[in-house]
């Protein structure tokens, strides 16, 4: 448990990262970023459930997924690879970790990726 605790940056809207900075009691200091992604996870349900996620007519170019930014740093750190690298192979690798079931909530429909 932290003994001090202090915003660095605090970002009150829906959604946006805020990072904060815990001191603990054995001196050492712990830095955590936290972002509120609820809505994002009742959004992309509802897409899930209720709506089309192809963007175009002829059905070549389809929405997958809405994937925090906070969770660019994390799969950078766990698994190796930006969402936002557009190199294939990593996009090959964002699909299967898309695919699990972790991360069914950021889903926007069903369709198998990798």
């Amino acid at each position: 448990m932290a003994k001090h605790s202090a915003y660095i940056e605090y970002n009150p809207n829906p959604g946006e990262i805020s990072k904060i900075f815990h001191r603990d009691y054995d001196g050492d200091w712990i830095y955590e970023t936290v972002q509120d992604c609820s809505h994002i996870a009742k959004f992309n349900e509802y897409l899930r459930n209720h709506s089309n996620t192809w963007v175009s007519k002829e059905k070549d170019l389809r929405l997958d997924a809405h994937i925090p930014m906070i969770y660019r740093e994390k799969w950078l750190k766990e698994f190796g690879v930006d969402f936002l690298d557009p190199d294939p192979d990593v996009q090959r690798k964002v699909d299967r970790i898309l695919d699990s079931p972790e991360y069914l909530w950021m889903r926007t429909n069903t369709f198998r990726l990798a």
